[in-house]
């Protein structure tokens, strides 16, 4: 089947591989098969560890995104919510909140440990492809097929006082992935080979 996305445990010890419908843990140093977890009804599309290496997050095209213990693939959460399949999963620093993205047009963040919605992100006119936080979880910047990053500020005073720190940047194509570097500076990558653009908040 159809290799859809992968991520490296933060140790580099195990790799998780997406496929249609479970996500296969590998350990990278005897290439045996450690694991595998399953639960989506749908592809998933999408994985992140937490930093710690103890989750591991998933996106489907079920509408849903998962949080599983590592290694055991328990079940931890089942996050239901978007309307539509969800493309992308971020983890913040700490592992306590979540990011997705989703055909939606919006970006939803999580308590990663009681599952509530703690906020919904509206504002893009096509699907959310990418979702990424921001060094010191300051930010949440997320990517869509309309051609738009948004950049949102996750503290709450920030955002009622400089609203002129949430960005929409237009003019390119559909970004389909996001990442900080440098700090503030968010690099973004699109499908059709256009150069890497450095967008400020």
């Amino acid at each position: 089947e159809p290799v859809r996305d992968l991520a490296f445990h933060p140790d580099g010890r195990m790799l998780a591989v997406a496929g249609e419908s479970a996500v296969t843990l590998w350990d990278t140093t005897s290439g045996n098969v450690l694991n595998t977890i399953q639960g989506h009804e749908g592809p998933i599309n999408s994985l992140a560890f937490s930093r710690d290496g103890a989750y591991l997050a998933t996106a489907s095209d079920d509408s849903t995104a998962r949080i599983w213990q590592i290694p055991s693939g328990e079940l931890v959460l089942a996050l239901a919510g978007h309307n539509g399949a969800v493309l992308d999963v971020a983890f913040n620093g700490d592992g306590s909140r979540l990011a997705t993205g989703g055909v939606d047009k919006t970006a939803r963040l999580w308590d990663a440990e009681t599952g509530q919605i703690l906020r919904t992100i509206q504002g893009h006119t096509a699907a959310v492809t990418a979702v990424t936080f921001s060094p010191g979880d300051q930010f949440l910047t997320t990517a869509s097929k309309d051609s738009t990053i948004q950049i949102n500020p996750l503290n709450t005073l920030e955002e009622l006082l400089s609203q002129a720190r949430k960005q929409l940047v237009r003019g390119l194509t559909a970004a389909e992935c996001l990442q900080f570097r440098h700090g503030d500076a968010c690099l973004t990558e699109t499908e059709d080979g256009t150069p890497p653009r450095d967008i400020f908040p």
